[in-house]
């Protein structure tokens, strides 16, 4: 499992998303997301199509996924398939 910490420093623009769901980044970023998604009373899957959202911002000018932006999405289907 990914956990908060490892997502933001992969694609650091995610911060925004941890931010407006009030997930405290200092307390909660050794936690993995579907944890975090649990406490925030929310499904595993929404707290990852909220970051899948703002995957674009992690892609390069030239429309190119940047190594770091495609990390994020084979976490999230190896936490898709385990919430499932």
């Amino acid at each position: 499992t990914m956990t908060v910490n490892r997502v933001v420093q992969v694609c650091p623009s995610t911060r925004t998303v941890f931010e407006q769901l009030f997930i405290n980044l200092a307390i909660e970023g050794c936690s993995s997301l579907d944890e975090v998604a649990w406490r925030h009373g929310m499904e595993s899957r929404e707290l990852l199509e909220a970051l899948e959202a703002f995957r674009a911002s992690c892609e390069c000018p030239s429309h190119e996924p940047s190594r770091s932006a495609q990390a994020i999405p084979e976490a999230s289907g190896a936490m898709r398939e385990r919430v499932t």
